[in-house]
């Protein structure tokens, strides 16, 4: 067994998690071969002068399994995945006895993590030489609300006014968490988003 870190600074227990098969780690080096052919073309071109073809041929992959890893060269270059509920994090959300405000920011963080992986420095550079890259972010942002309202309402007993506020709420921990320090999103740094928490909490009750 091995412990896991809550939102809210808790600590739980979480089973081990089986090795990822051959065929996982095949997707995932496919994935970030064409993320990192995508970076690197962007970085020399800029955006605008990138073509699919292009990264295809650089990451050696065709052009029909790049859109089976990304919906557009913007996607590829940034780093985004289609957003979906992580189901051992849902699963966690749906069992445990937290405060839902916590529970809600464990789910959406685990799954903002595994929709955006930003290859380190080089992709956040980009958005911030080019911010029309930032349009692809918004639309994945809708997309991310889309999936996770389901569970927040049903936490809810249906309410989607109250769900939608929870996801809101959740999703402002994790934005400014992120813009503090944006490892966080890919170092799953829970200790940040504690701390973010108690803010939003003091705020709240102030």
């Amino acid at each position: 067994m091995q412990e896991t870190l809550s939102p809210s600074g808790s600590t739980e227990a979480a089973t081990d998690t089986a090795p990822p098969s051959l065929r996982e780690r095949n997707r995932r080096d496919t994935w970030v071969s064409i993320h990192s052919a995508a970076v690197d073309l962007a970085a020399t071109d800029g955006p605008a002068a990138v073509t699919i073809d292009a990264i295809a041929a650089r990451a050696g992959v065709s052009r029909r399994t790049f859109f089976n890893y990304f919906a557009t060269k913007d996607d590829a270059i940034v780093g985004l995945r289609t957003p979906t509920v992580d189901p051992v994090a849902l699963a966690a959300f749906e069992a445990s006895s937290e405060p839902l405000l916590d529970r809600a920011i464990a789910l959406l963080f685990a799954s903002v993590r595994e929709a955006l992986s930003w290859r380190s420095e080089e992709a956040r550079a980009l958005l911030k030489r080019f911010p029309e890259l930032k349009a692809r972010m918004h639309a994945h942002a809708g997309a991310l609300e889309q999936v996770m309202h389901p569970h927040f309402a049903a936490a809810l007993d249906g309410d989607d006014d109250r769900a939608a506020v929870l996801h809101h709420l959740a999703l402002t921990v994790v934005r400014v968490s992120a813009m503090n320090d944006p490892s966080v999103i890919t170092a799953g740094d829970t200790a940040s988003i504690a701390h973010t928490t108690r803010i939003l909490r003091e705020l709240v009750t102030a």
